[in-house]
């Protein structure tokens, strides 16, 4: 699998970040591959078999995902209500800011998305993502901003 050996040589140098649910436990983890200085242009995310990773908006950078493994269920929580988008191989979906987003794995083996964040992420802006635990906190948080 030419995507599998590619990223197994990126992983191996690059920044890996571990990611929890609200419950503690591993839900995956993220990769930077492209940085700038301290700003990252894109890193991939993965979601591991059957697990849950968000809910979480960003106030600051819109994210631009292509799905390049798996199949995962992408939820946006909007004032219009919830939004599902389901993105397989080679499916992209753009994401405006103060949409938060939680992303279902609905495979078997691990699900991995590139996320192009625009502008890039910017580990100093430390208010730029707000992590909410529930739909209904996340529903919360749209209504007031």
């Amino acid at each position: 699998n030419m995507s599998r050996s590619v990223f197994s040589n990126i992983q191996g140098t690059n920044k890996r970040v571990e990611t929890n649910g609200p419950n503690g436990r591993p839900n995956g983890y993220l990769v930077e591959l492209d940085t700038e200085g301290r700003r990252t242009k894109s890193y991939l995310t993965v979601a591991y078999p059957g697990c849950f990773k968000g809910y979480h908006a960003h106030v600051v950078r819109e994210a631009n995902y292509v799905c390049i493994r798996g199949k995962v269920r992408v939820v946006l929580v909007t004032k219009q209500g919830i939004l599902k988008h389901v993105l397989e191989t080679n499916d992209t979906l753009h994401i405006p800011i103060n949409i938060p987003t939680g992303i279902q794995n609905e495979g078997e083996d691990e699900a991995w998305l590139i996320n192009f964040p625009n502008p890039a992420y910017d580990p100093e802006l430390k208010f730029e993502q707000v992590d909410l635990d529930t739909e209904r906190e996340a529903l919360d948080w749209v209504e007031k901003s």
